[in-house]
């Protein structure tokens, strides 16, 4: 479960940095809408299997949520 959490949580750190590349091309809501759909539904996928994880993976997948936001 740990690689599982490791790769989501990278994978949604790339998908940000790409994201902040064109931010400046779009409308805010536009922006708000991309980061919704690409990487806080990333996240969501599968959330039930992630019951009863030790406290240090849910803060790398809260790190996620923090700067998507």
């Amino acid at each position: 479960m740990r690689c599982h959490v490791q790769t989501t949580v990278a994978s949604c750190f790339v998908v940000l940095r790409q994201l902040r590349s064109i931010q400046h091309s779009l409308l805010t809501s536009d922006y708000q809408m991309l980061v919704v759909a690409l990487v806080l539904s990333h996240l969501d996928y599968g959330n039930a299997g992630l019951v009863g994880l030790p406290g240090y993976e849910y803060n790398c997948l809260q790190s996620v949520l923090n700067a998507a936001a």
